[in-house]
């Protein structure tokens, strides 16, 4: 059986600092791209059918979050532009170039450094790169993609609204749980 996977070698990622056009963030050690989500809302009722719990999605979804490794050196012009990017807090745009059968594709978005560190953590089981030359060591990137505030704002509240609801139901539904009752009065 034959394959498609390509080599990952010669990905990059880039992103604008304000005022600029892509700058390439160098010495990219890994780069892992977004896993999109979508949340599910637990609509169960007492006239749910089968006795099997019911859900809708959430609507939106969760553009996720670019992470990668990069070396870090300080006081670098990578250093520099990601320190700028993570203090300044404004939104960036980025853009991912990876291989594809006959060429490259681009992945662009907008997005947030959330999450410069210097500890170059590793996954389960493996170790982090070593660092490039004397004064190096890696660093790790967390990008959160763009989304719309309001449009969470407004969801945190129905899934808040929602959750309430279900606590309620639930309390009806447990053994032994507080059923309130109604006591007649005198006669």
């Amino acid at each position: 059986m034959t394959t498609a996977a390509l080599l990952s070698k010669g990905a990059t990622f880039s992103i604008v600092p304000s005022g600029g056009g892509l700058v390439a963030v160098a010495e990219l050690l890994t780069l892992n791209p977004a896993q999109f989500t979508r949340a599910l809302l637990d609509v169960t009722t007492h006239d749910s059918s089968g006795a099997t719990s019911d859900f809708i999605t959430d609507g939106i979804y969760d553009p996720g979050e670019i992470s990668g490794t990069v070396h870090y050196i300080a006081n670098s012009t990578n250093d520099t532009a990601l320190i700028t990017a993570m203090t300044g807090g404004a939104k960036q745009d980025y853009s991912i170039v990876v291989k594809k059968a006959g060429g490259t594709a681009t992945i662009a978005g907008s997005g947030y450094l959330t999450g410069p560190g210097g500890g170059g953590r590793a996954g389960p089981g493996r170790r982090p790169p070593p660092p490039a030359g004397p004064g190096a060591r890696a660093a790790d990137l967390i990008w959160r993609n763009r989304r719309s505030g309001n449009i969470r704002n407004l969801n945190a509240a129905k899934a808040s609204s929602l959750n309430n609801q279900r606590r309620a139901s639930d309390s009806l539904k447990r053994p032994g749980a507080h059923t309130p009752t109604c006591e007649a009065g005198p006669p």
